[in-house]
């Protein structure tokens, strides 16, 4: 057996080629090659952030910013990448999804965080493992459950190598009632991490969006070099968006009571022809009205499922069903 050793950023960078632009972790300790079924991970972002990190933090309460909820469950795929002990150069790693998903409270520009990975499974290429991120106080920031899917890459594979594409489920899309922008405020955060353009459906219990992922994007660099496809985070992140955009709605039309709600619900990110891409479950998203901006943050999310890539410049349509606005 060999003796845990820590990887520091380069040697991340080395086992992480396809993240390369997109590293959020920066140390990975107790790492053990023979035998990966646990470790842990070091990051803490701070403002002027050299790999420009900060994009994944927005202003959750006037002068408080903090990490998307999304962006920590990157944080630990990546660690779960190093863990697996994949070779880069041969495999590539998807998510395959999340489950029992919380978060308990934030982490904040400039706070250290600690994320832990326990190996739970490996079998025909899935790897599942329990994950949580602690802050400095050892106070639980968010856990969930990730499995990964370690895909061989076969360079003499050719397309005629290839088995039949299986049928790929699809899902109706809602009828277009409405076409109002999504106000893309950058005091809560960046306009490029909007992940909703417009909003087209509105009803009692449902809303649809739209978003078009650009490939002049600063997030196509490093997922993947030179094979950009749109990040699992960023559509799970469309369903706050679209959110956002049905309280803006709601506000201008005169139909929203109070300044702090909770959303309930569950959510798909489908092409246009209803190709679904991702399945989003029983979420609980926070919002506040600040005077100058809505802040929407995602507590809990039950299950997510992966189904699809998504390239630059394919349009996509995110419904969101049987919500509560309470």
């Amino acid at each position: 057996m060999s003796h845990p050793i820590t990887l520091t950023l380069n040697d991340i960078k080395e086992r992480v080629l396809h993240r390369f632009e997109n590293l959020l972790v920066d140390e990975v300790e107790n790492f053990r090659l023979d035998t990966p079924t646990e470790s842990k991970i070091n990051f803490c972002i701070k403002e002027n952030d050299h790999l420009d990190r900060t994009l994944f933090f927005k202003q959750i309460n006037p002068g408080e910013y903090t990490i998307f909820p999304q962006a920590l469950m990157e944080i630990l795929a990546i660690g779960c990448i190093v863990l697996s002990g994949a070779n880069p150069k041969t495999s590539i790693v998807f998510y395959a999804g999340i489950s029992n998903f919380k978060k308990y409270t934030h982490l904040s520009l400039n706070e250290k965080g600690t994320g832990q990975m326990i190996l739970s499974s490996m079998k025909a290429g899935f790897m599942s493992s329990k994950v949580l991120i602690k802050n400095q106080k050892n106070d639980v920031i968010t856990d969930a459950k990730i499995m990964a899917y370690i895909q061989s890459i076969d360079p003499n594979q050719t397309t005629n190598d290839s088995q039949p594409e299986k049928p790929k489920k699809k899902t109706d899309l809602l009828p277009v009632n409405c076409a109002e922008d999504v106000i893309k405020n950058t005091e809560y955060k960046k306009a490029s991490m909007y992940m909703v353009d417009t909003i087209n459906h509105i009803s009692e219990q449902s809303v649809m969006g739209s978003y078009t992922f650009p490939k002049s994007h600063e997030l196509t660099k490093g997922h993947f070099p030179g094979n950009p496809v749109f990040m699992g985070i960023l559509q799970w992140l469309c369903l706050e968006d679209t959110l956002l955009g049905l309280l803006q709605i709601l506000e201008k039309r005169n139909e929203l009571n109070g300044t702090t709600w909770t959303i309930t619900g569950s959510g798909t990110v489908c092409k246009e022809n209803g190709t679904i891409t991702t399945e989003i479950k029983n979420f609980v998203i926070t919002a506040i009205r600040h005077p100058t901006y809505f802040s929407l943050d995602t507590i809990e999310t039950k299950k997510i499922t992966f189904k699809d890539i998504i390239r630059p410049d394919e349009p996509l349509k995110i419904i969101i069903t049987n919500f509560i606005l309470s």
